[in-house]
């Protein structure tokens, strides 16, 4: 049963003090199953359902992230919450400046690029969990010629999204 997230999550507009906060972020933190010091550093479940909706929600056809394949791609590749966060900041950045990407791109696809950019981004060279793209591609199926072109098409709608927002 797939949730919605935007409709079931009610997130006060103001907080009266900081009673009203720890409370809220105790909440959202026993519903997305992440406590003060999490066992791992990967997805839980009800992240991974969260980011699966998210990631379909911006393609208006039929194909959808199926919450297994976000679980796998986010297991291999030992992605981090942080780099779901990032990852999110640029789908949301996709639907302000370059809509027609994300429609030309498969939700599963799109998960596993972002992701890999905003892994790479924060995990730069030099880090001990620093992932290579032919990891990324074991981890999805592709061949590293696959996941080199869906980088290269992925960083070019940001770039041309970001360049068409810039004033003459």
């Amino acid at each position: 049963m797939t949730k919605n997230y935007s409709k079931e999550t009610s997130i006060p507009s103001k907080l009266k003090g900081p009673n009203d906060h720890n409370e809220f972020l105790n909440r959202i933190t026993k519903s997305l199953y992440y406590f003060e010091f999490p066992m791992t550093d990967c997805l839980s479940l009800p992240v991974t359902e969260m980011a699966a909706e998210l990631f379909t929600g911006v393609n208006h056809t039929l194909e959808r992230l199926d919450v297994e394949e976000a679980s796998k791609i986010s297991r291999n590749a030992c992605v981090s919450p942080c780099s779901l966060i990032l990852a999110l900041l640029y789908l949301e950045k996709l639907k302000d400046c370059n809509p027609e990407y994300l429609q030309q791109v498969a939700p599963s696809k799109l998960f596993l690029v972002s992701l890999m950019v905003a892994t790479k981004f924060l995990n730069d060279d030099g880090e001990e969990d620093q992932v290579f793209n032919t990891e990324w591609a074991l981890s999805s199926n592709l061949t590293i010629l696959q996941i080199n072109q869906l980088e290269k098409e992925f960083l070019n709608a940001i770039l041309d999204g970001i360049h068409s927002e810039s004033p003459s």
